[in-house]
Order: C-alpha cells, then structure tokens, then sequence
C-alpha cells in the first residue's frame, strides 16, 4: 500500500491556513487598538496639562499606555517627610489624595481609567524634579 501523500499535504495545509487566519484576526485587533490609543492620547494630553503636567515620554503596550509626565511649573511635588515609627510614610495619606485627584481628573476628562504611582509625587529636597508615572488604560475593543 502507497501513503496518501496529497490527503496528509491537505491537512497540514488546512491547519497551517487556519493560523494565518488567527494571526490575521489577532493583527487586525491589535492594530484597531493601537488606532485607539493614538486617537485617545491628545484627550490624555489635554487632561495631563490641565493637572499641570506635561507627556515626556510614552508607550503603547497593548492595553495601557505608561506616560512619564513632568510638571510644566505650577505642578507642586510633596516634599519627603521621612517614616513613622511605625515604618509607613508620613506623607502616604497626602501622596494618595494627589494620586487620586489626579486620576479623578484623567478619568472625568477622559473617560479612561488610570492609576498614578503616588511615590512618584513625592521629591527629596526643594527643587528637584521629577516624573509622575500614570498608566493609561484603555478599554477593551
């Protein structure tokens, strides 16, 4: 008896088909998101700037976008007061109120969810500066 040579070529072929397909469709998703975040980056600006914070830098990553924001000069950092005995931050209740009116902000502006890594607010000594560190989250398409 002879292999079917043609019948097993048929099948690998059908299931080799079937993942391009399935990259396809992964393609076409992820680029429809990508579309979305470069759409809803000039909102996010808007929002950042009226938090007093301008977009440094960016990255897409699927679903969110890390931003690295400086303050354009009348964004105030909270100035480092140590630890409590007890080993938390002094000013852990104050660098997550700001977070949160940040993100309040970002969300009622934009619609979009984002988290803002509080410790980010915070700077050693008058003067120094530094980056606030948001994510962006983007809804699902």
């Amino acid at each position: 008896m002879t292999p079917d040579f043609k019948m097993t070529n048929s099948f690998r072929n059908e299931a080799i088909e079937d993942k391009i397909k399935a990259l396809l469709e992964e393609q076409k998703a992820e680029n429809a998101h990508y579309n979305a975040a470069m759409h809803a980056y000039k909102s996010i600006e808007t929002a950042l700037l009226v938090n007093h914070l301008k977009i440094t830098d960016a990255h897409y990553r699927g679903n969110h976008i890390d931003i690295k924001a400086e303050s354009d000069g009348k964004f105030k950092f909270i100035l480092d007061r140590g630890y409590a005995p007890n080993g938390s931050g002094r000013n852990q209740k104050v660098l997550n109120e700001k977070a949160g009116k940040i993100m309040e902000s970002v969300r009622f502006l934009t619609g979009f969810r984002c988290d803002v890594n509080c410790f980010s607010l915070e700077i050693k000594k008058a003067g120094d500066t530094k980056r606030v560190l948001i994510d962006i989250y983007l809804p699902t398409l």
